[in-house]
């Protein structure tokens, strides 16, 4: 495993920075097992806090398996093929952030008001079992990004537009590569928030309140948004670290 000692104020962005190059150039592979959080610390030089953070994120986004009592396994070299079933291909790798969650709130907001207008009992159910996935993801919030990927697929399928769906699955993609580590470790109650929020969605489309829904999608990606900007984080968790 090959790394640089870091000299930085977003030491957890870094650390992941430089598993994924290990990762991607092939030294470190799946099932190999990463050195111990005290160990790694005295690696890159930073805090244990800093890589609990990058690990666990790393796990979330799905690079790692975090095995209680075993320890911190590689998992996939490809995590995002497993959120959503696909690449991120429609969009290029320096696409900006905020562009894509601009685009995501347009599109969202034109689903949700579909949905409520006519969405099939099934298909509202199907919301339901996916707002239902989200909220146990308040014990697990390993699960996280696949349970928000599979509610906004839910939210536009519900407003009868296959193409719309697939649209939002690659944006998702596009988006959870990248994703700052603040988002999805230090800041628990950035997901929280984003549970509560899906819930709120829902009821607000099963009543037929399209307005409040979208209201409360806007408050959902604001959480992105906030966490983007307050991240250091301007280019994708790939490629090999900074000094």
């Amino acid at each position: 495993m090959k790394i640089k000692e870091i000299e930085t104020n977003s030491a957890p962005d870094m650390v992941v920075k430089q598993i994924l190059a290990n990762i991607e150039a092939g030294d470190l592979k799946p099932g190999d097992r990463l050195p111990t959080q005290e160990k790694l610390g005295e690696m890159f030089g930073v805090g244990r806090s800093s890589i609990r953070e990058a690990t666990n994120a790393l796990a979330i986004i799905g690079y790692l398996e975090i095995t209680q009592g075993r320890g911190t396994f590689i998992k996939s070299s490809e995590p995002l093929s497993a959120v959503g079933g696909g690449g991120s291909e429609m969009f290029a790798e320096n696409a900006d952030l905020s562009n894509l969650i601009e685009l995501r709130e347009i599109l969202e907001c034109y689903a949700i008001e579909q949905a409520a207008m006519r969405g099939t009992e099934q298909q509202l159910a199907n919301l339901k079992r996916a707002v239902q996935d989200l909220e146990d993801c308040r014990k697990e919030v390993n699960n996280f990004l696949q349970a928000d990927m599979a509610f906004h697929q839910a939210l536009a399928k519900a407003a009868n537009n296959q193409e719309l769906g697939e649209i939002i699955r690659h944006i998702h993609n596009a988006t959870n590569k990248r994703i700052p580590v603040a988002f999805t470790t230090s800041r628990i109650h950035n997901i929280i928030k984003a549970i509560d929020t899906a819930q709120k969605i829902y009821l607000h489309i099963i009543n037929g309140e399209s307005k409040q829904a979208q209201r409360c999608l806007r408050n959902h990606l604001e959480i992105s948004k906030e966490a983007i900007a307050s991240s250091t984080l301007a280019a994708p968790l790939t490629g090999k670290a900074e000094k």
